[in-house]
C-alpha cells in the first residue's frame, strides 16, 4: 500500500463501525454515508466526463417513425469511450476504490436486443461498447490494487465489488443469449407468419392458361406446410453452444417438446395431417437430443455436469422404450383376445354340430340350412320319417324375413 497516503476514517452513525474514507457504504449495517471523500484524480475525471456530455447534440425526434430510425453513435460517444479506457489514475486505496465503485455503478445489465428494431440495435451497440470501457477501467483498478496492497484488507473490499459486478454482467449476457430464449424468439417469429395475410398479386400474367387455380383451403395447407418446414429446419440447424449449462438447459427444453404419447398410441391424434406434423417434430427433436448428447460426451464426458446431461438423455430414451413396450403388450393382449374368440367360436360351432348330430340320431328332424342369410336354398331329397310318416317336398325355398 502507498505509504504516502494517510487513510482517514469516519464512524458509522448506525453501528459505530470505523469505515474507511473511501467507503460509501458501511460493510456491516449497509448504512449509506452522505459524504465520501473523493481524490483529486476522480474529481478531474468527472470534470472531463461532464464536459464531453455537455457537448452532446440533442437527438432528432422522428415521431411515430422514431423506432425505425437508427440512432448512430456520435463523436461524443467515441470520445467518452476513449476517455474511460485511457484515463490513468494513481494506485492509492482511495483512487482505486473510487474508480472501481464508479465504473461498477455505470455498468448497464440490459443485453436484450430486438433484432427487428434498428434503433434498439444501434443503441444497445453503443451501450455495450461503454460497458466494455467501464469493465476495462474495473480491470485496471483491480490490477493496481493487487500490485499495491494485495495482501491488505482494503484489497478485499475492491475485489468484492469487482466479483459481484462481473458475476451480474456475465449472467445478464448469458441470459440474453440463452439458447432456449433465442430459439423461442425465432420460433415465435416463424409461427407468426401463419397469421400474416398475403396481399393479392395484381396484374400477374399467367404463363399457362390451363394452370389450375388453388382453392383457399389448398393455399392455407400449402402455407402451413411451408411454415412447418421452416420449424423443422430451425430445430435441425439451431446452433447450441457446446457449453455444459447451455446444453443441459436446451436438452431439457427439447425433451419437453417431444410427444411421447404417440409412441404408445399412434392414433392419439385422430387428424392425420396433425399426427404427421407431430411425428416429424418428434423425429427432429430426438435427433437434436442425440446430437447434443454425443457432442457433450466427446467434449466433457468426464465432468460432473455431464451426469446431469446423461440423465436427461436416458430419461428421453427410457420414456420412448416404455411407451413402445406398453404398445407391444397391448398388441399382444389384443391378439390373445382375438385368438380366444376364434377358439371359442370353433368350440361352440363344434358343440352345436354335435348336438345336431345327436338329435338326428335320436330321430328328431333338425333341418340344415345353407346359403345366404336373405335366401336359403335346400335341395334335399324327400325325407321319410318311418315313425312320423311325414313327407317333405323337394327343392323347398325358404326366405328369412
Amino acid at each position: 500500500m502507498d505509504s504516502n497516503i494517510k487513510l482517514e476514517k469516519h464512524k458509522c452513525p448506525s453501528c459505530g463501525y470505523d469505515a474507511r474514507e473511501y467507503q460509501a457504504i458501511c460493510p456491516y449495517c449497509k448504512h449509506v454515508f452522505e459524504e465520501v471523500k473523493q481524490s483529486n484524480s476522480m474529481l478531474e475525471f468527472t470534470k472531463q466526463l461532464n464536459k464531453l456530455e455537455s457537448k452532446r447534440k440533442g437527438k432528432m425526434n422522428y415521431g411515430v417513425f422514431d423506432k425505425f430510425i437508427p440512432h448512430k453513435a456520435d463523436t461524443i460517444d467515441d470520445q467518452i469511450i476513449a476517455l474511460i479506457k485511457s484515463y490513468d489514475f494513481p494506485n492509492s486505496v482511495l483512487d482505486t476504490y473510487s474508480f472501481m465503485a464508479m465504473a461498477s455503478s455505470h455498468i448497464i445489465y440490459d443485453y436484450e436486443i430486438d433484432e427487428d428494431d434498428p434503433k434498439d440495435v444501434e443503441e444497445k451497440k453503443i451501450l455495450h461498447a461503454k460497458n466494455d470501457a467501464w469493465k476495462a477501467m474495473m480491470d485496471r483498478a483491480l490490477n493496481k490494487a493487487k500490485i499495491s496492497y494485495g495482501d491488505q484488507t482494503e484489497y478485499d473490499s475492491i475485489k468484492e465489488i469487482y466479483d459481484v459486478t462481473l458475476s451480474r454482467l456475465n449472467r445478464a449476457i448469458r441470459d440474453a443469449n440463452a439458447p432456449v430464449k433465442k430459439f423461442k424468439k425465432q420460433l415465435e417469429k416463424i409461427e407468426s407468419e401463419r397469421y400474416i395475410e398475403e396481399k393479392p398479386e395484381k396484374h400477374k400474367k399467367r404463363n399457362n392458361k390451363d394452370e389450375p387455380q388453388l382453392t383457399e383451403q389448398q393455399k392455407t395447407e400449402l402455407k402451413s406446410q411451408m411454415i412447418e418446414n421452416k420449424v423443422l429446419d430451425l430445430i435441425r440447424n439451431f446452433d447450441v453452444p457446446n457449453y455444459p449449462e447451455e446444453v443441459l438447459e436446451f436438452m431439457r427444453f427439447a425433451v419437453s417438446n417431444v410427444n411421447f404419447v404417440l409412441y404408445y398410441n399412434p392414433n392419439a391424434i385422430p387428424n392425420r395431417i396433425e399426427r404427421d406434423r407431430v411425428w416429424a417434430r418428434n423425429t427432429a427433436w430426438m435427433n437434436k437430443i442425440e446430437q447434443m448428447y454425443q457432442n457433450a460426451k466427446l467434449s466433457y464426458g468426464n465432468e460432473r455436469i455431464f451426469v446431469d446431461i446423461k440423465n436427461v438423455y436416458d430419461e428421453a430414451l427410457g420414456r420412448i422404450n416404455d411407451a413402445k413396450l406398453k404398445r407391444k403388450a397391448q398388441s399382444n393382449k389384443d391378439t390373445m383376445i382375438i385368438v380366444i374368440i376364434a377358439i371359442a367360436a370353433v368350440v361352440i360351432g363344434g358343440i352345436i354340430g354335435l348336438i345336431v348330430l345327436v338329435l338326428q340320431m335320436l330321430g328328431f328332424n333338425v333341418p340344415h340350412y345353407s346359403g345366404y342369410p336373405s335366401q336359403i336354398n335346400s335341395e334335399s331329397k324327400i325325407i321319410m320319417d318311418s315313425d312320423m310318416g311325414a313327407e317333405y317336398k323337394e327343392n323347398t325355398t325358404i326366405f328369412l324375413e
